[in-house]
């Protein structure tokens, strides 16, 4: 992709360094105007008390340009006869992958009790006929509630991309086309996590070089820590959704048999 469309890359870049600088100054602005003591604890309510009043256009302006990088990196993998600016702009691709990309977190994040309450009760009966010590019962329990959750989010984790592709919501569809590529997709989605952590190491290696050497403004040290955390993650999510993208696209090369697939006439606007 960066060979095909490299100005559609630096564009990107561009405009991810335009925002995360302008984000810096005015958390700087914050935090010299509204000094709020630093929480204990990180998610969106720390980012909205470290971007003070200016959290409401702030929080969905990332938001949004999240989205856009991941509908970009989908496009550029699935169409690559759109060039140019088709690579950056905001539309209806892009609104449908940010409904699928909510939807999914709040279902995840309401239903992630559910393996483990099932895990629960098929272990019930274990417990009455085996004298297993509890704490092997606890560790097999969360291992075995662990690979269900994994064993799901897997069959699941082509939705957003197809979603993008057909310009429908189907939730049969979304299980049907991982049917016969599970361990493949593990395998793919392992080596995007290799990949990721040598990601994340060199972001430890850098920050922990800049706070050796700069101890006389741990304010600025901070704020670069944190843009650099942004700029890290934007690139392992880059590449987790090229994963997506691509294993996506060799799937539907030849699709599972239970796989249906709505004809081009039939797709939504």
């Amino acid at each position: 992709m960066i060979r095909r469309e490299p100005m559609a890359v630096l564009s990107w870049v561009g405009l991810w360094l335009v925002a995360l600088i302008a984000v810096g100054a005015i958390v700087v602005f914050t935090k010299l105007h509204w000094p709020v003591p630093r929480p204990s604890r990180g998610g969106v309510g720390t980012l909205a008390r470290g971007f003070g009043p200016f959290w409401l256009v702030l929080i969905p302006t990332l938001l949004t340009l999240w989205i856009m990088t991941t509908a970009t990196v989908f496009r550029a993998v699935l169409r690559p006869d759109e060039h140019g600016w088709h690579l950056l702009k905001l539309g209806p691709d892009e609104a449908r992958l940010a409904v699928i990309t909510v939807v999914g977190a709040i279902v995840f994040g309401l239903l992630g009790v559910g393996p483990f309450l099932l895990v629960w009760l098929l272990t019930q009966p274990v417990l009455l006929v085996v004298a297993a010590p509890i704490q092997l019962v606890v560790a097999g329990g969360a291992i075995a509630t662990v690979c269900l959750e994994a064993w799901i989010a897997v069959r699941l984790s082509l939705a957003p991309v197809y979603t993008f592709d057909t310009h429908r919501y189907h939730l049969v569809s979304y299980w049907d086309i991982t049917q016969t590529h599970f361990w493949r997709l593990c395998l793919s989605y392992l080596l995007v996590a290799v990949q990721m952590g040598g990601i994340f190491l060199m972001y430890f290696v850098i920050t922990t070089g800049i706070h050796s050497l700069v101890t006389a403004f741990p304010l600025q040290v901070e704020i670069v820590n944190d843009l650099l955390a942004v700029m890290m993650s934007l690139l392992a999510w880059t590449v987790f959704c090229t994963c997506q993208a691509a294993a996506y696209k060799a799937i539907m090369l030849n699709p599972p048999p239970a796989f249906h697939p709505t004809p081009p006439r039939q797709k939504a606007s």
